[in-house]
């Protein structure tokens, strides 16, 4: 490989080649994706492999169900896992119950929200 002499450049030469650089790596990893994609595909159609079977299946991470809703905000939820949120830490402190906030699945539809 023929390294370039750079110990003579100024600044402003420095940066535009180091923007050539970067533009040349880019359009360079571009060209390999393209080519490794043709090459994936072509070994798939050769061992009559669908190209999707090949890429992993996007797991859904389930959320965990809302169990305790401030009736005063309902936008405050907790889903009764892990460090409560403040909200709810005050409302404790200030006297109040995790029962009084507790959902009650009838009174919630599918996406989580009240239907009233």
């Amino acid at each position: 490989m023929n390294t370039p002499d750079i110990s003579n450049l100024n600044y402003t030469e420095l940066a535009q080649l180091r923007d050539e650089v970067i533009a040349r790596i880019k359009e360079m990893r571009e060209n390999g994706i393209v080519q490794l994609r043709a090459t994936i595909v072509e070994q798939a159609q050769i061992l009559e492999v669908d190209f999707e079977d090949l890429m992993p299946k996007k797991r859904r991470v389930k959320r965990p169900a809302r169990r305790y809703q401030d009736p005063d905000n309902p936008d405050n939820r907790y889903g009764g896992k892990g460090k409560k949120p403040q909200w709810l830490k005050d409302a404790l402190a200030s006297g109040r119950t995790m029962e009084e906030f507790l959902v009650d699945d009838d009174k919630v539809n599918d996406k989580g929200t009240s239907d009233a």
